[in-house]
C-alpha cells in the first residue's frame, strides 16, 4: 500500500512532540503479522525522547525503542502489513487511521486524554536501587561516585541491577520467606550478588544468607572485603569451583548463575537440582555445545544452519529451550524473559525455575526426548552429569 505524504505527516506531527503525544495502539490483526496488537508510548532513555513500542504476540509482549524516524517507518510498517487501526492519542487531539487495501482514512477528533504523558522509563518508581541516593556499596564496586552519582560508564551496569532485581521480586513477592540461603556460583565481580543482598536484607527485611562462588581469588579477596566495609555480615565469598564447592547444612532455597560461560551453567543447574534447590535463576553466557553436537532431521532446518550466524544463534536459543525442558522433567516450572534490553546487553535471556509439588511427569520426561530427537542431539554434558 502507497502511504500518502498526508498520511506520514499526521503520524510524525502526531509522535514528535514529547509534550504533547501520549500513547497510541495499532490494532485489527493481520495474517502478514506475527502480533495481535502493539501499543506505543512516549519514554525518556538517559534523557533521549524515545518511542517505546510494545509488541504482543500470542505468548508474550516484545519491547523496543525507537528514534523518532524509525517509530514512523514502523508505523508505516504495520500499516503496510495490513493492520486495520492506528490511533495516536496526543493533548491537543486524537488521530484514528482506518486502513483498508484501496485507502486510508484519516478521522480526527478532540482529545480524550488532556494530562501529558509521563515519560520516566529509567527513573525511580520502578527501581530497586535510586539514582538519586548513595550507596556504600554501589560505591565500592565502582558503580557510584562519592557523590552518589552514577559513572557514566557504569550506566548500563545500574539499570541491569534493577532489571535483575525486578525478576527477583516478582518470585520473591509469591512466597513468604521470614529467611533464606542464596548461592551465586561464578559470581565474578559480584554486582548483582551484592544487589540482591541488598534488596533481601533492607528492603525486603528477610533474614538472608548470601553466599558467592568463584574460582578468581582476587575477585573473592575484594568481595569479601567490601562486604565487611560496608557492613553486610551476612555476604561472604567462597574460593572454589562449582563441582568441588559444598554448602554446609540445608540446601540453598536460591541458586543463581548469571552469565556462566558455556558448560558451566550445566554445573550449576545441575548442583542445584540434585540439592532440591526452590528457585533457580539462570543467565547463560557462551553456549557452544550445541553448535559441535546439532544435528537436526528435518533437511530445511539442516540446510538453515549452513549459515555460521544463524547456526550461531539459533544454537544459543535451543540451548536456553533444552535447559528449561530438563528443568521441567526435574519437577520446576520455568520461564524464559528478556533480562535487559539488547542495548545494555546481548547476553540478555534469563531461565526463571521454580520448583513444583509434582515432580517428574512422563509429559515433561517425553517433551524434553522429543526436542532432542528432532535437532538430533545426544550425548549432551548436563545429560551425563545428572546420571
Amino acid at each position: 500500500m502507497l502511504i500518502s505524504k498526508e498520511v506520514k505527516n499526521e503520524i510524525l506531527n502526531s509522535i514528535s512532540n514529547q509534550e504533547s503525544f501520549i500513547k497510541g495502539s495499532v490494532t485489527g490483526r493481520t495474517p502478514n503479522s506475527p502480533y495481535k496488537k502493539i501499543d506505543i508510548k512516549p519514554v525518556l532513555i538517559k534523557e533521549k525522547y524515545r518511542l517505546q513500542f510494545a509488541m504482543y504476540d500470542e505468548r508474550k509482549v516484545y519491547h523496543k525503542n525507537l528514534q523518532l524516524d524509525e517509530a514512523q517507518s514502523q508505523i508505516e510498517l504495520f500499516i503496510q502489513e495490513g493492520f486495520a487501526n492506528v490511533i495516536l492519542k496526543t493533548t491537543e487531539g486524537d488521530i484514528h487511521l482506518i486502513c483498508t487495501p484501496k485507502k486510508i482514512k484519516i478521522k480526527k477528533s478532540s482529545a480524550t486524554i488532556k494530562q501529558a504523558a509521563d515519560l520516566s522509563h529509567d527513573r525511580e518508581k520502578n527501581h530497586f536501587i535510586s539514582r538519586d541516593k548513595f550507596y556504600p556499596f554501589l560505591y565500592r564496586l565502582g558503580i557510584q561516585d562519592k557523590d552518589g552519582k552514577i559513572i557514566n560508564s557504569m550506566s548500563d551496569k545500574f539499570t541491569q541491577l534493577n532489571k535483575f532485581l525486578e525478576i527477583i521480586d516478582n518470585e520473591i513477592k509469591k512466597q513468604n520467606f521470614s529467611e533464606l540461603t542464596v548461592i551465586d556460583y561464578g559470581c565474578g565481580k559480584a554486582y548483582l550478588t551484592f544487589a540482591l543482598y541488598h534488596y533481601l536484607t533492607s528492603l525486603k527485611k528477610i533474614k538472608a544468607k548470601v553466599i558467592g562462588v568463584d574460582f578468581n581469588k582476587e575477585l573473592v579477596n575484594f568481595s569479601n572485603e567490601t562486604a565487611k566495609k560496608v557492613g553486610f555480615n551476612n555476604l561472604s565469598f567462597k574460593y572454589s569451583t562449582i563441582a568441588e564447592f559444598q554448602q554446609k547444612g540445608e540446601s540453598p532455597d536460591i541458586v543463581l548463575s548469571l552469565h556462566a560461560c558455556n558448560t558451566a551453567t550445566d554445573d550449576i543447574l545441575a548442583k542445584a537440582i540434585q540439592t532440591g534447590t526452590k528457585m533457580i535463576f539462570s543467565a547463560p553466557c557462551c553456549q557452544q555445545e550445541f553448535f559441535k553436537k546439532i544435528n537436526p532431521s528435518e533437511k530445511a532446518l539442516k540446510d538453515s544452519l549452513s549459515f555460521g550466524l544463524v547456526k550461531e544463534r539459533t544454537c544459543a536459543l535451543l540451548t536456553d529451550t533444552y535447559r528449561s525442558l530438563l528443568l521441567q522433567s526435574h519437577g520446576y516450572k520455568t520461564s524464559m524473559t528478556e533480562f535487559i534490553d539488547g542495548e545494555h546487553t546481548g547476553k540478555n535471556i534469563m531461565i526463571t525455575a521454580i520448583k513444583t509439588k509434582g515432580g517428574q511427569t512422563p509429559k515433561t520426561e517425553k517433551n524434553l526426548n522429543d526436542f532432542k530427537e528432532a535437532w538430533g542431539l545426544k550425548n549432551l554434558y548436563l545429560d551425563s552429569i545428572l546420571k
